[in-house]
């Protein structure tokens, strides 16, 4: 397999995801705005994310889309933070542009670690890296 992990600035990505096609190769439900809200928590009080991994072969998101979606989703103010559970109730219903910069600001510098998959992968390989982190 030919991958490289690299970890990015959601800020000052350098791998552009909003290029990326956004494609779910299973079926899942869409998150509800409860859960997106618990991965904006969970970045808000340092717990990491899971990785996000990439085909650079065919521009498609592998794994990682909906907690990328959710990231972009609360900066672009289309939810409020709901149902906090640590100690964060100052920030209960607030959306992205109503919270204080240096929390907008640990959004903005989270790191997120992106495994990319080469160009050249087998066929057979990239099913059974999907197979894996599925």
């Amino acid at each position: 397999m030919k991958s490289k992990a690299t970890n990015i600035n959601i800020q000052t990505s350098q791998v552009n995801i909003a290029t990326l096609q956004r494609t779910t190769l299973f079926s899942e439900s869409n998150w509800s705005d409860l859960k997106k809200s618990r991965l904006i928590e969970s970045i808000l009080v340092g717990i990491p994310i899971g990785m996000i991994w990439i085909n650079l072969e065919i521009s498609k998101i592998i794994d990682g889309n909906k907690r990328l979606d959710a990231i972009r989703s609360f900066m672009t103010n289309e939810f409020p933070l709901q149902h906090l559970t640590f100690e964060l109730p100052d920030l209960e219903g607030l959306f992205y542009y109503q919270m204080p910069p240096y929390l907008q600001r640990r959004i903005e510098e989270t790191i997120l670690t992106v495994v990319k998959i080469q160009h050249g992968t087998p066929s057979t390989e990239l099913k059974d890296i999907i197979n894996r982190i599925k």
